[in-house]
């Protein structure tokens, strides 16, 4: 088998944790772990369900 090199561009490798802007998730505060009941995702989710839920 031959060996494979791959090289990225300096442009596409992301700068230290330091200099990385904030980004907002979107998440929701106060999310439990995953897997654990989260009411308020929940309501969301039947709140933008589409076609509206009765």
């Amino acid at each position: 088998m031959c060996a494979v090199t791959v090289e990225f561009p300096a442009a596409a490798v992301e700068p230290p944790d330091d200099r990385r802007e904030q980004r907002q998730s979107g998440a929701l505060p106060n999310a439990p772990l995953p897997g654990h009941w989260f009411s308020a995702r929940f309501q969301r989710l039947t709140a933008d369900a589409y076609p509206p839920s009765s």
